[in-house]
């Protein structure tokens, strides 16, 4: 069994400074239409299963699942799939895409970066996406530290999230906004909160907190107006 990394009762609370209401059915309803208004959601899980690069025998978990779009994908391609997040209507619609699909080797986890606590074989990857940004820095290295445990040596890690750059990033991050708010103010308009409220991490310190929680950073690869991007890491 990998250490659990046990926290105590003055852990942060990753639910409570969250902008929008994950637990609530209908922003489950409306996640995926929300995000293709920005992202390509089939491009990005298929980028994050070529990284991964999963195998028949693997134990694989998804931190921050959301939708479960990467979990289903990846759950003919292992052994087992890990889905974990906060909100239990997240899962609840996970389980019900992935009964429809016939998929019965997904594990569903009600839990966080600071509450799961991985039993059994270690993992064999891990992946997350657009989660990691709604802790303050300190508990990105806590979580960062205790999922590092749950990986044996040498099993992939696939980061995608915000990152400011290093770079004049109040010049980088109003050129994103600029440029969301010519094709579609509305959504401009919602993800000007990411500045405003979120704990999005300069590059530079992201880098930094995955080495020091035992990660090597195989490849970084820029995104949307290089406010985010996807970290290739190796436990």
């Amino acid at each position: 069994m990998t250490p659990t990394f046990d926290l105590p009762s003055w852990r942060y609370d990753e639910a409570s400074p969250l902008v929008r209401d994950f637990t609530s059915p209908a922003e489950v309803r409306d996640y995926e239409a929300f995000h293709a208004r920005f992202r390509d959601l089939d491009a990005d899980v298929e980028r994050a299963v070529a990284l991964l690069d999963p195998q028949p025998s693997w134990i694989i978990a998804d931190y921050g699942c959301g939708t479960g779009r990467l979990v289903r994908r990846l759950a003919p391609l292992c052994a087992t799939v890990h889905a974990i997040d906060l909100s239990p209507a997240m899962l609840d619609y996970t389980r019900a895409r992935a009964a429809e699909q016939g998929l019965a080797n997904i594990r569903f986890h009600h839990a966080t970066f600071l509450t799961y606590a991985h039993a059994g074989a270690p993992l064999d990857a891990a992946h997350s996406a657009l989660a990691l940004h709604h802790l303050p820095d300190f508990w990105k290295q806590v979580a960062l530290t205790r999922l590092h445990a749950a990986l044996r040596p040498g099993a992939p890690f696939v980061l995608t999230d915000m990152a400011w750059p290093d770079d004049h990033p109040l010049d980088a991050i109003q050129a994103w906004l600029d440029g969301l708010a010519a094709t579609d103010p509305a959504i401009a308009d919602a993800l000007a909160d990411t500045p405003r409220r979120e704990f999005v991490t300069a590059d530079w310190i992201l880098r930094e907190i995955l080495a020091r929680a035992g990660f090597t950073l195989l490849r970084a690869i820029p995104g949307s107006a290089n406010v985010s991007h996807t970290y290739l890491c190796r436990a």
